[in-house]
């Protein structure tokens, strides 16, 4: 593929389309903003995405524009037409010179929604668009956002994850550690976008029986599932067990961050502690390329693939006893 602009001095702005919202999708690209600002200052970076994607976002110091999609969990092509349409004239208004999608979204709305917010909005018009260019089961998430960038010149990237969080997050873990006197954890991800692919109890107990010493181990929790993380925790444990209650997505990495070792299923944890290059055990139902974890200290267990919960418990035990010994 060509590339749209070979001389990115011609750019003066960009706008990324992130229409899935998730966090995981949103770690994996973290690093173009980074990269584009910090080689081309003069590019006016804009962003359009909902859900966390759109909270952790409004930290990123690289966006100077950021746009929230009127999307509330995921894009139904019998929904929100309205409501695209004039996001996509609002955009138009900021006269982007590129816009980049590389999700796999394709329905009649989106597609309007993109095409109404090129500034010539022209359903033909391919020099100001880079979207779903590859799209490949053999490229990891990092490649393909890579090579979208190269095909507008942008190159010789640095793809390391952009992995922030803030003062305030900073803080509550502080006092919440210091309040436990605890030095030295490991964090326990439970939860996952789906039940099949959330822990249940009966993974915490394997997970509990099986680690050596008594370990302090903090479980993040949304306020919502409270209660079925208690019961979650083995009774009699040698361990010492903590929940950490998470209001928002920035609480969450400051505590991976000052962990030990992270354990979670398939969710954007995962990619956080890749970022912070975190000794991680992650339970994949399913693996692929796309969103395999970059991460020399990462040990992936290969579950059932209709539930994370049944695996090979030995699997478990061996990336264990390598990660603690590291």
């Amino acid at each position: 593929m060509t590339a749209l602009k070979k001389n990115p001095n011609d750019i003066k702005s960009i706008m990324i389309l992130r229409p899935e919202g998730s966090m995981g999708d949103c770690v994996l690209s973290s690093f173009i903003f980074r990269e584009i600002k910090n080689k081309y200052p003069h590019i006016k970076i804009c962003a359009a995405t909902f859900g966390v994607a759109y909270e952790y976002y409004k930290r990123n110091k690289y966006i100077d524009y950021l746009y929230k999609l009127p999307i509330k969990s995921k894009i139904r092509s019998s929904q929100r037409w309205l409501e695209l349409i004039w996001a996509g004239l609002v955009i138009r208004t900021k006269g982007i010179d590129i816009i980049i999608d590389s999700s796999d979204k394709s329905s009649p709305n989106w597609l309007l929604f993109k095409y109404l917010s090129s500034k010539k909005n022209g359903l033909l018009d391919k020099d100001h668009f880079v979207s779903n260019l590859y799209n490949r089961d053999d490229l990891h998430g990092v490649e393909q956002e890579q090579q979208i960038l190269e095909t507008i010149g942008i190159k010789g990237l640095d793809t390391t994850y952009d992995i922030y969080s803030t003062p305030e997050a900073e803080n509550k873990l502080s006092d919440f550690l210091k309040k436990n006197n605890i030095d030295e954890y490991i964090c326990l991800n439970c939860h996952a976008s789906t039940e099949p692919r959330s822990f249940n109890s009966n993974t915490v107990h394997i997970i509990d029986k099986n680690m050596p010493d008594n370990k302090k181990i903090i479980i993040p929790c949304m306020p919502r599932h409270i209660n079925s993380i208690k019961s979650y925790i083995p009774e009699g444990s040698k361990h010492s067990y903590y929940i950490y209650e998470t209001n928002d997505i920035f609480e969450l990495i400051s505590l991976i961050k000052s962990s030990k070792l992270l354990i979670t299923p398939d969710t954007a944890a995962v990619h956080i502690g890749c970022g912070l290059h975190k000794p991680t055990i992650v339970f994949y139902i399913t693996t692929h390329p796309h969103h395999a974890p970059r991460n020399d200290l990462a040990k992936v267990i290969i579950s059932d693939s209709s539930n994370v919960n049944i695996f090979n418990e030995e699997d478990y035990i061996a990336a264990l006893k390598y990660l603690l010994e590291k």
